[in-house]
C-alpha cells in the first residue's frame, strides 16, 4: 500500500512587532539607503560650510528641510513603483497588458477595434481591453517572460518562498541591508511568504497557468530584536493507497519565553523608523484568517489604524512537504 511522508517544519517567535506593508517598507527603506550620502553632504554643508562658495550654508533652515523632503518624495515615488510592479507579478494581481510597451499594446487596440482580434462571446466584441487581454494570454509568450522575471525580481528582494526561515543565509536585499536596518533603527524584518488560495485580478487570465504560477503573497512585520525559538520538525507517514488528497489533524507543543515588559525606549524606535520611512500599521488580508467557530472572517479592517503598535504577535513560518513513498 503506497504511502506519502509528510515534514512539517515551523519557525516561530514571540516578539514585540508591528505589521506593514512590505512594499511600502521595501521602497522607502531603498530610497533612505541611497540618499543617505546626499542627505548627510547636504546638512554637513548647511551647517559648516565656510568658504564663500559655501552657497548652501547661507540657505535658511526650512529651505534645506524643503529640499529634503522633495528629494526624498521623488525618489520614493520611483522606487515604490518598482516594488508594486514586482509585488503585482508574484501575487498575480496584474495583466497581460501590463508587460508589454505602450506603443504594442496602441498596436493591438487597433487590430481589435479593426475586428482583426477574435472574441468568443457577442458582448466581448465591444470590450477591447477583455479581447486584448485575452489575446495577450492565448496568442504569445513574451509577456510571460518578463511576468517570471518580476516575480523572480520579488524574491530576489524578500527571499524565496520555499523558504521557512528568513535566514541570514538566504540571499536577498532585506538581508543584505539587515545590518544597516539594525544599526540606523535598532529592529528587525520578518518576512512571512504565504500560499493563497485565490487569483489576483480575474480567474480567467490565471487559470491555464496555475501550476506554473502559483499565487502567493509577502507579509511584513517590524520586530524588536530578540532571540529566536529554533526550527521544529516532525515526520510522520499518511496511508495514501488512492493518492488522493485529504485534511488530517496535527498537534505539537512548543516552548515559547514571553518577552519582557515593553520599555518605552523600544516604543520610541518604532516610532522612530515608522515616522523616518513614512510607514503606517497594516494588518494584511491574507494574515486575517477564518473564525472556526462561525467561519466568518475577523474584523481587522482599520484594526491596524485604532492600535498602538508595537503589539505583542507570535509570528509563525511553516511548510508542509509531501513525498510519496512505497
Amino acid at each position: 500500500m503506497a504511502s506519502r511522508e509528510t515534514k512539517a517544519c515551523a519557525d516561530t517567535t514571540l516578539c514585540w512587532a508591528t505589521p506593514v506593508r512590505v512594499e511600502v517598507l521595501g521602497a522607502h527603506l531603498e530610497t533612505y539607503i541611497q540618499l543617505l550620502p546626499t542627505i548627510n553632504a547636504l546638512r554637513l554643508c548647511h551647517r559648516f560650510g565656510s568658504s564663500s562658495n559655501a552657497f548652501v550654508a547661507k540657505l535658511p533652515q526650512e529651505l534645506i528641510m524643503y529640499i529634503e523632503r522633495l528629494l526624498i518624495s521623488e525618489a520614493r515615488a520611483r522606487s515604490l513603483r518598482a516594488w508594486k510592479r514586482d509585488f503585482r507579478c508574484f501575487q498575480q494581481k496584474c495583466k497581460p497588458s501590463e508587460h508589454v510597451s505602450k506603443e504594442a499594446l496602441e498596436s493591438l487596440r487597433q487590430l481589435a477595434i479593426q475586428g482583426e482580434i477574435p472574441w468568443d462571446e457577442a458582448e466581448d466584441y465591444y470590450d477591447v481591453d477583455r479581447r486584448i487581454e485575452l489575446h495577450l494570454r492565448d496568442e504569445t509568450s513574451e509577456w510571460e517572460k518578463k511576468h517570471t522575471k518580476r516575480a523572480e525580481s520579488w524574491q530576489a528582494r524578500v527571499g524565496a518562498s520555499w523558504q521557512t526561515r528568513f535566514s541570514k543565509d538566504q540571499g536577498c536585499w532585506f538581508n543584505a541591508n539587515a545590518d544597516l536596518i539594525s544599526t540606523h533603527f535598532g529592529l528587525e524584518v520578518a518576512l512571512v511568504h504565504v500560499d493563497i488560495d485565490e487569483y489576483g485580478q480575474e480567474e480567467e487570465l490565471w487559470e491555464d497557468f496555475g501550476d506554473q504560477y502559483p499565487t502567493g503573497t509577502t507579509t511584513a512585520y517590524l520586530q524588536l530584536p530578540r532571540a529566536r525559538t529554533e526550527s521544529l520538525h516532525w515526520r510522520y507517514p499518511m496511508p495514501d493507497p488512492f493518492g488522493c488528497s485529504f485534511a488530517m489533524q496535527t498537534g505539537h507543543g512548543m516552548l515559547v519565553k514571553v518577552p519582557k515588559q515593553l520599555p518605552t525606549s523600544a516604543r520610541h524606535r518604532t516610532d522612530r523608523i515608522m515616522s523616518i520611512l513614512g510607514l503606517k500599521p497594516f494588518i494584511a488580508p491574507s494574515q486575517e484568517g477564518l473564525a472556526l467557530s462561525t467561519e466568518d472572517e475577523f474584523e481587522h479592517h482599520g484594526l491596524a489604524k485604532t492600535m498602538t503598535w508595537p503589539q505583542l504577535m507570535l509570528i509563525v513560518r511553516g511548510t508542509t512537504d509531501f513525498e510519496g513513498t512505497h
